[in-house]
């Protein structure tokens, strides 16, 4: 279904004044649901016409670093329109891009390659392969240097806490090391 530029531009006006709704709260208590159901129904339209005219950005989501947690990284916004990731909304960021579209719709400046979808960007993970067998050649071809700094650096440690408890008396009471008359 080929849809005109002004079509396409009218769907975005849409979708972008419903967000502007949501986003700011402008709605009655028992218009939440309709109003969510029209953003569900008119997304997966809208996200398409934004990436024929490449106009979709992936974001990058942190936590603040005092906090720490989890780093989503390349996520599509449109995949969480109703969600919100350490008190931020990816709606003013949804309503950036389906602006964007509308100006570039209005210039015409959609190449043919564009329009059929080819300059979408698709990351694909490698499964790493289990090998038959684990050998000391296979981990250190495929163990990252820093897990082998920290698991020296853990043992290091734990060999100076063994060496620093050994001076502890009661320590050398438990392994029976010293032949102390404390009764």
């Amino acid at each position: 279904m080929t849809q005109a530029p002004e079509e396409k531009i009218d769907i975005l006006n849409k979708l972008d004044r419903l967000l502007e709704r949501k986003f700011n709260g402008e709605y009655e208590e028992n218009d939440a649901a309709s109003i969510r159901k029209e953003i569900n129904e008119i997304v997966p339209v809208a996200r398409k016409i934004v990436i024929d005219t490449k106009c979709l950005k992936r974001l990058n989501i942190a936590p603040p670093p005092a906090i720490g947690g989890a780093v989503i990284q390349n996520m599509d916004p449109f995949d969480t329109i109703f969600e919100s990731f350490y008190g931020k909304s990816f709606i003013p960021n949804i309503r950036d891009m389906l602006q964007q579209s509308v100006g570039v719709l209005r210039t015409g400046d959609i190449s043919s390659e564009a329009q059929i979808g080819e300059g979408h960007e698709r990351i694909v993970y490698k499964q790493l392969e289990v090998p038959e067998k684990v050998t000391l050649v296979w981990l250190i071809h495929k163990v990252p240097v820093s897990f082998w700094l920290w698991s020296g650096g853990i043992l290091v440690a734990v060999f100076a806490l063994g060496i620093k408890a050994s001076t502890w008396q009661f320590v050398r009471q438990i392994f029976g090391l010293c032949s102390c008359a404390n009764d």
